[in-house]
Order: structure tokens, then C-alpha cells, then sequence
């Protein structure tokens, strides 16, 4: 796989056409945004443990173009994620005014990393925030985890919650570029999640969302949609988009995961048929499984994506533990081990 070789320009053979590489430099295709991962707090906690040294050579091997990638493009989470310590929102339960809504959560971990990374980026971060789950009191089930459904009377209250989160972020010098509406709307997960149907996504950007922002002066902040598997990326965006000239206007780009297969004919329909940007928000891979196997499969997602329109790419996690030690402080027992799909509740019995 690692030798290297040497390709001669002009230098083919006439009887071996398998043997030609084709370059056409006339030819251009979308502009790449970038490349990036997720600060999400279980990472900013790992972060945290660090020394000094592993911290500065970390933030130089992800974010330093001459040292490192050069990541410019990145992911947090509105409210706690499934890599989260524990199960938590920005305000106390029940609050209908949105007078508690508080970030302090959010400072200890998550605002410390990005900072750090901000130091170390040649060029301004892209960042973009997802929630997985309102507050349970604003669902039909009554806790963020396990699914349900954001009910009609908070969902105006809902669509203020981002803005809320935009200004607080902003307050500490960190700004959120753009907002996803909903991680994996489609899926009931046993940790934080919530479910959206192309309807209900196109319903609450129109009635609620869109308003709220511009309310809260924030036209500005770009809007991505869908946020879920490829399988369903063109239908869902043509759903939300079609007969909508507010949506057609204010939506930025159309999110996708990677974990139900490659479908790139999906992601060359909304870019021929809805002329809009795909970006691929989330892929991950458990690391027990061949370093080469890993590899490869990244390379033939990206790769395809990539020749299928899309304009950045945001790995998952930056930084994770193979092992969560019961010695670790009571706030971290909850703390997801690496890439797993435990849900919380069930790591507390194995401690």
C-alpha cells in the first residue's frame, strides 16, 4: 500500500489504456469549505486530562496547517449529546420563558477546547452546533433520551432556544457559523434524541425557526437540514425545499451522516436537482477493527462524497478513551468509552 512511485507526464503506453491517468485542469468542480471534527464534551473532558505539552501538540497535529491537518471546520452540540458526561440542558425544567437559560455547563469543557483550537487555526473556524433533544419537559415523552416528539405549544420556545445558544457562545468569543435542526430527526436512539418528520422539519423552519432568528438578529446564522443517513437525502431535502421560496432562500446545505450506505446518487440529485451544498456532519468507525480496514473505508466515503458535490467533511469525536476507569471523578462515570453505542444508563451497572 506505502511504496511510493513515480508517474511520468506524457510518458504512456499506447497498447496499455488501463495505464492512463487522466487529468483536466479546465475542469472544476464545488469549492471545499473544509475538513473538521466534533468538540463534544465527552472530548473536551479527555482534552482536559492532558498535559500541557500533549494539549499544545494535540491542537498543533488537528489545527496547525504546517504541523498538523489544518482542521477549519468543526461540530458542538446544542443541550447534551450521546457523548456527553450525563444528560443536561441550558435551563431549569419547566421554565416556559427561557429566563434560566444558563451556558455554565457548557464552560467548564466544551468552551475551554474550542478556544484552544481557535488559537491554533491560520483561518477562522467554521463551526456549526446540532441539538440532539429539547429539554424533556418541551416532549411528548417527558425526557430528552429515547426519542418522542417536541410538542406544539414549546416549539416557538424551541426556535428561541438556538438564538439563546448563538448569543451566549458569541459572549465568550466563539461564533456558530451555522445550526443543524435536528440530529438524526428520523431515529429513535436510547440516549438524547428527538424525532422529526419532513413535514414537521419544514413546518417548525417556517413557523418558528426562521422567525425566531430574525427576531433575535441572527438572519445570518446559515441554516443545514436533514442531518441524518444518505439513503433519504434527496427525498427529504425535496420535500422540505420544493414550493418553499423561504426555504429555498434561507436553507444553506443539506447534512448527512454515513451509516447506512454510500447512496451518492442521492447527494448528485440535490446538487443537480436543489442546487445545494451537501455537507457530511458526522462518520465514525470503532477503532477495533483493522487500522488498514478503517482507513480504507474513510477514503472511499470521503472520496465519493467529495466527487458527489460536497463541500466539507466533520469527523466525529476529536479526542476519546479506549477505557473509562472507575477512578474517574463521579461526573465522568457516565462518559461514553471510545466510538461505543452504550447508551449512559447502561454503563452505571458495569462500573
Amino acid at each position: 500500500y506505502f511504496e511510493e512511485g513515480e508517474l511520468e507526464f506524457n510518458n504512456r503506453q499506447s497498447n496499455w489504456e488501463s495505464g492512463i491517468v487522466n487529468i483536466f485542469p479546465h475542469v472544476t468542480y464545488q469549492e471545499v469549505l473544509g475538513f473538521g471534527g466534533a468538540f463534544t464534551e465527552s472530548a473536551a473532558y479527555n482534552y482536559s486530562l492532558l498535559s500541557e505539552d500533549d494539549k499544545k501538540r494535540f491542537m498543533e497535529l488537528y489545527f496547525s496547517k504546517d504541523k498538523g491537518i489544518g482542521y477549519s471546520f468543526g461540530r458542538t452540540h446544542i443541550n447534551s449529546c450521546d457523548f456527553s458526561l450525563d444528560v443536561y440542558s441550558y435551563v431549569k425544567d419547566g421554565d416556559k420563558t427561557l429566563e434560566s437559560f444558563d451556558i455554565s455547563r457548557d464552560k467548564k469543557y466544551i468552551i475551554p477546547f474550542i478556544k484552544d483550537a481557535l488559537k491554533y487555526c491560520e483561518e477562522d473556524l467554521i463551526l456549526f452546533a446540532s441539538p440532539w433533544s429539547p429539554p424533556g419537559y418541551m416532549k411528548n415523552t417527558g425526557k430528552a433520551p429515547c426519542g418522542g416528539k417536541l410538542l406544539d405549544e414549546y416549539k416557538e420556545i424551541w426556535a428561541h432556544y438556538y438564538a439563546k445558544y448563538v448569543k451566549a457562545f458569541a459572549a465568550e468569543g466563539i461564533k456558530i457559523a451555522a445550526i443543524t435542526v435536528q440530529n438524526e430527526p428520523m431515529a429513535w436512539q436510547p440516549w438524547e434524541s428527538c424525532e422529526f418528520s419532513a413535514e414537521e422539519e419544514k413546518q417548525f423552519l417556517e413557523k418558528y425557526l426562521i422567525p425566531a432568528l430574525d427576531e433575535e438578529g441572527l438572519s445570518y446564522l446559515k441554516i443545514i437540514i436533514w442531518d441524518h443517513n444518505k439513503e433519504r437525502v434527496f427525498d427529504r431535502a425535496e420535500h422540505i425545499l420544493k414550493d418553499s421560496e423561504l426555504l429555498q432562500k434561507r436553507v444553506w446545505a443539506v447534512g448527512h451522516h454515513w451509516y447506512s450506505g454510500e447512496h451518492f446518487d442521492g447527494m448528485r440529485l440535490v446538487h443537480e436537482q436543489l442546487d445545494k451544498p451537501l455537507i457530511c456532519t458526522e462518520l465514525c468507525l470503532q477503532l477495533d477493527i483493522d487500522a488498514l480496514t478503517v482507513a480504507e473505508k474513510y477514503v472511499h466515503e470521503i472520496a465519493g462524497n467529495f466527487n458527489n458535490f460536497e463541500i466539507a467533511n466533520c469527523d466525529w469525536n476529536l479526542l476519546l478513551k479506549e477505557v473509562l476507569s472507575i477512578t474517574e471523578p463521579a461526573e465522568a462515570v457516565q462518559s461514553p468509552v471510545l466510538f461505543s453505542m452504550i447508551p449512559k444508563a447502561d454503563l452505571m451497572p458495569q462500573l
